[in-house]
């Protein structure tokens, strides 16, 4: 993204295209807003949805996420790359959209990346379609907790440091 802390500049940014004050924009006003920003995603990314919110076309590892979880992936790809590990970042906002599109944009969105990995602060269920049978799942194992997001996100792993320590391990770094 534009600055070194995204989310002053998205803040900022958000601010110039909401006029209302009523925290929503709309799907022109949300390209402009990308724009602003400076964001890699193609036209085609924008309207299905899906897009790399940081990219290294050659990069060891692939973080998918979705929501609030991209916040994760996007300081874990931070990270990694002060590491010197290439890193794409993935934004996943839903599985049917993705399954509707051709095999060759799949292809594309998921890469080669020899390490994949989801972080979701739900199940597993459905994310093998993009990490593999083989990739990294960072995300909940069980139910029944209930607590502020952040406390659970510390207690079930589903943290940034999670997903550097995962994909250092899996790469022998």
């Amino acid at each position: 993204m534009a600055g070194q802390d995204w989310r002053a500049d998205l803040n900022k940014a958000f601010a110039r295209f909401d006029a209302d004050g009523s925290g929503r924009i709309d799907r022109g006003e949300f390209d402009q807003l990308l724009d602003a920003l400076g964001s890699p995603m193609s036209a085609q990314d924008r309207e299905l949805g899906f897009g790399m919110i940081d990219s290294d076309e050659d990069a060891a590892v692939t973080i998918f996420a979705t929501g609030s979880e991209v916040e994760i992936a996007v300081n874990a790809q931070k990270d990694l790359s002060t590491a010197g590990i290439a890193v794409r970042v993935v934004s996943v906002p839903s599985y049917e959209l993705f399954e509707a599109q051709s095999d060759d944009y799949k292809a594309a969105v998921i890469g080669n990346s020899p390490v994949k990995i989801a972080v979701e602060a739900g199940i597993r269920m459905g994310w093998d379609r993009f990490i593999g049978a083989d990739g990294i799942f960072v995300g909940m194992t069980g139910f029944g907790a209930s607590a502020p997001y952040k406390e659970l996100y510390e207690h079930f792993g589903i943290t940034a440091d999670a997903v550097v320590a995962a994909a250092k391990a899996k790469l022998s770094v």
